[in-house]
């Protein structure tokens, strides 16, 4: 984040507004703030911690009482390049749609978006990890061009997949259970099934129906 505020010379949060969310179409991120409850935007949901996990006391001197990480457990600014962006699913496809996807324009040029796919010297063979991409040619449950995931304990986990034929896929939840295991492979292979399951796509554009509450 500060090296590319150093090189656009704006913040980072303008910097990828202008370069990158305006061209792609997304029009409702923003980065995170104070982590608490009464910080929230007004559209973003509440994320419910598992039960079992440990409260701490807030970083915030204005927030005395012992709380779940995901409200007071650190501060939102200070990730906002490393996971601190809030979207919903339709935005996070559109981004990735714009790099190496269907719609216009795309972000990237064809051979940066080959160098960003390539397959590593260090891992000649199965599943491996591009500049910033996931790639699983022979994937358990179907092969998957590119994809990423993230989470933040144990309050949020999201996954925004492209898969053969096009196909662009994106998952929020506002909860990351304990069982890494079962919320994270297991939830992304039972999506990428099916993605692979539906036979018939439609024809037109879907983005316009997309209801985003303002």
């Amino acid at each position: 984040g500060r090296i590319i505020e150093r090189r656009t010379g704006l913040p980072y949060g303008a910097a990828l507004k202008k370069y990158v969310l305006d061209p792609a179409g997304v029009h409702h991120f923003a980065l995170m703030t104070r982590t608490s409850p009464q910080s929230r935007l007004p559209d973003e949901v509440f994320y419910y911690d598992t039960p079992d996990a440990l409260q701490g006391y807030s970083i915030y001197d204005d927030d005395p009482l012992p709380e779940f990480y995901s409200y007071g457990g650190f501060d939102g600014r200070a990730i906002d390049a490393h996971g601190g962006g809030i979207a919903n699913a339709p935005d996070l496809t559109r981004f990735l749609d714009a790099v190496n996807g269907r719609t216009k324009p795309q972000l990237l040029s064809a051979p940066t978006i080959a160098l960003m796919l390539a397959r590593p010297s260090v891992t000649p063979s199965g599943q491996y990890y591009g500049l910033g991409w996931d790639v699983d040619p022979a994937g358990p449950a179907g092969p998957v061009v590119q994809s990423h995931a993230g989470a933040i304990t144990w309050g949020t986990f999201s996954v925004v997949f492209r898969l053969e034929g096009g196909i662009t896929f994106g998952a929020l939840f506002n909860h990351l259970d304990t069982s890494l295991q079962v919320m994270g492979l297991d939830t992304e292979h039972k999506l990428i099934a099916a993605g692979y399951s539906i036979t018939h796509w439609p024809s037109t554009d879907l983005y316009p129906t997309v209801r985003v509450v303002p």
